[in-house]
């Protein structure tokens, strides 16, 4: 049973977010404008990257899909540098996910088919996050769960560190490879970029096939 501190907390912060999604779509703002609008503040400002990960801490209390901004990373910062931030920011914000959870979530059951899954998570820590990642699994709900059941942290950042990589690769390039305007019409694309993001996306999505196979095999 949560206490009533941790209650209230959570309530404002479904507020909050009940309010932010119910402002977007009042005003015809999906997750795809908000981000390309998001680009065009912090590319036009020479303090882009404090902005940058401001945006992303937001995005962990807000729930907005963080695959956008990765893309925006590549876009803003082109792939080298893209993906230095994109790597810190996604890193960090898993593991602020991870710790709040671990302090408001801690003690939640898992029922049904998701208690086998919460044995493995407590078991095998680094496997299952580890896993979990590369199946593209939603990335809030790995977080939230290891936070929940309080699993060591050196193992979940370590695992997300190394089962994220291939697919925040692949979405840098692919960010990278548009210049010009992100919300025009036709923007211009780096066909290389864009190759080599498409290539490395399809090894990750084969990899996750296999091993979504030999998951359901065990």
């Amino acid at each position: 049973m949560l206490k009533q501190p941790k209650l209230l907390a959570l309530f404002f912060w479904a507020a909050l977010l009940l309010l932010f999604w119910w402002y977007g779509q009042s005003r015809d703002l999906n997750p795809v404008t908000l981000v390309a609008r998001a680009t065009d503040i912090i590319a036009d400002k020479p303090y882009g990257v404090l902005l940058f990960f401001a945006v992303y801490a937001l995005r962990q209390i807000l729930l907005f899909p963080v695959t956008l901004l990765i893309v925006a990373a590549g876009f803003i910062f082109g792939p080298v540098l893209g993906l230095f931030y994109g790597f810190i920011a996604t890193l960090g914000t898993a593991v602020l996910g991870y710790l709040l959870a671990r302090y408001f979530l801690s003690g939640l059951t898992f029922k049904g088919s998701s208690e086998k899954w919460r044995q493995r998570l407590q078991h095998k820590s680094f496997e299952t996050v580890l896993i979990s990642r590369l199946l593209f699994l939603p990335g809030d709900l790995v977080n939230g769960a290891a936070g929940a059941l309080a699993i060591n942290l050196r193992s979940f950042t370590l695992a997300t560190a190394i089962g994220g990589f291939p697919g925040l690769l692949a979405s840098v390039l692919f960010g990278a490879s548009f210049e010009g305007d992100l919300a025009a019409a036709r923007p211009q694309i780096d066909s290389r970029l864009l190759l080599s993001s498409a290539m490395l996306m399809l090894v990750s999505l084969l990899l996750s096939a296999y091993l979504r196979r030999h998951k359901q095999a065990d």
